[in-house]
């Protein structure tokens, strides 16, 4: 569904990160460190970079950008235990996603790219 993709990634992203877990028995969220995997597969692996090359590229920049949020989050927990480098992904994401003038959080994306690529460059 395209005209909703963007609120669903979102709403999944905070249900994934942010949402702190209940102790409700009867759901079930992945663990951070799987959800963390699998950001490292889609942008740092052959197969992750060519699954995302056979989705839309609006889906494909989102899947990027929330990917990029992922191993952030990971670094801020201090839970990157691959050691995987977010910095080289975010400029690239961030000229691609100014291209794409349909997507609806372009700005919020835009504008959460330069927060994160700040932190690392004031981090290192």
């Amino acid at each position: 569904e395209s005209d909703s993709m963007e609120d669903v990634f979102e709403m999944l992203f905070d249900w994934l990160v942010r949402t702190p877990s209940c102790e409700q028995p009867d759901i079930i969220r992945p663990e951070f460190e799987d959800v963390y995997a699998y950001a490292g597969f889609f942008l740092n692996t052959t197969g992750g970079r060519a699954y995302l090359f056979r989705r839309s590229p609006t889906t494909r920049v989102v899947m990027q950008y929330y990917a990029v949020l992922i191993l952030h989050e990971a670094d801020r927990r201090k839970q990157n235990t691959s050691g995987l480098d977010v910095l080289p992904h975010i400029a690239p994401l961030r000229n691609e996603i100014g291209r794409f003038n349909d997507l609806i959080f372009q700005q919020e994306y835009l504008l959460n790219l330069d927060q994160v690529e700040y932190y690392y460059r004031q981090t290192r």
